[in-house]
């Protein structure tokens, strides 16, 4: 058949005794992978008319109502995952940079204490990591990484203050 084919789970549990709201959730599944292959398409300011939000706990930007896409995307993010994404990649950064630091004439990499909320607060930042120099560094104003004109007219640091959004 040209249907989408069921997941081995859904396959198994079809053929067991189970209750009308086990079986009302069953059905559920293929509407939530569905929503959740397309979230990046419904998701969008420019699709739904709405207010956008933001999801509990993360930083995900919810744009209009949908129901399915929320729910799965709390439980896919529940027990602070979010967070622990963003200490983990800032955890990567700190080892990555460690290895590099004669290469990048760093001195030493000061992994800073990360705020809870840090990861998803979206109207503030502090620094997740302080790299001190071997010698001063040439510093700019403070630009996005697309940015591609950077001038270098500022006060030379021997101290790096970098910041990892997720």
């Amino acid at each position: 058949t040209r249907g989408e084919k069921a997941s081995g789970f859904e396959e198994s549990m079809k053929y067991k005794k189970l209750t009308n709201a086990q079986r009302s959730g069953l059905n559920q599944i293929p509407n939530r992978r569905f929503t959740l292959w397309w979230s990046p398409t419904i998701n969008r300011a420019n699709v739904y008319v709405g207010f956008q939000v933001q999801l509990d706990l993360t930083g995900i930007f919810m744009h209009g109502k949908i129901p399915t896409l929320k729910i799965s995307l709390i439980q896919i993010f529940r027990a602070h995952l979010w967070q622990k994404i963003h200490e983990s990649v800032v955890m990567d950064l700190c080892q990555v940079l460690d290895q590099e630091l004669d290469a990048l004439e760093i001195e030493t990499v000061q992994k800073e204490t990360i705020h809870p909320r840090k990861s998803y607060k979206m109207n503030s930042s502090c620094a997740d990591i302080l790299l001190f120099a071997a010698h001063r560094w040439p510093m700019s104003k403070p630009s996005l990484v697309a940015e591609s004109k950077d001038v270098f007219d500022q006060k030379a640091s021997n101290k790096y203050l970098a910041g990892r959004p997720l």
